[in-house]
This record gives structure tokens, sequence and C-alpha cells, in this order.
């Protein structure tokens, strides 16, 4: 979680200048993994769930295992 909070501190900082945070989760075990890591960094960005791996694929994301 530790990427998550830093991403939330720097959304947090921005928000006001028209800089939207969207973040990915490679996750195939889906929401349900997600969401606590989410929920502990103070996240209020929005955060898409790549069950399938397709954003990954397409965007040649890398899976980081917690």
């Amino acid at each position: 979680p530790q990427s998550t909070a830093c991403m939330a501190g720097f959304y947090s900082k921005y928000r006001s200048k028209d800089i939207e945070v969207v973040s990915v989760a490679v996750d195939a075990q889906g929401s349900g993994k997600v969401q606590p890591y989410l929920d502990l960094a103070g996240a209020t960005f929005v955060t898409l769930i790549d069950e399938s791996n397709l954003l990954s694929s397409i965007f040649g994301f890398k899976a980081v295992p917690n």
C-alpha cells in the first residue's frame, strides 16, 4: 500500500490544479482484494480493477506481488 499512499498524497496536493489521478489495480481476485489497500491508504481517486489483465497487456503494466 505504500505506492497507493504516495498516489493519495499526490492527488490531495494537486487535485485543485485540475489534475485527475486514475490508478489501475492488476488483480485477478477482484475488488475484494484491492479495496482494503485503497481504504488503508485513504485513496479518493478512481481505481480501475483489471481482473483479466486487459489493460496490462495493452499498456505493458507489470503486476507487482504484495
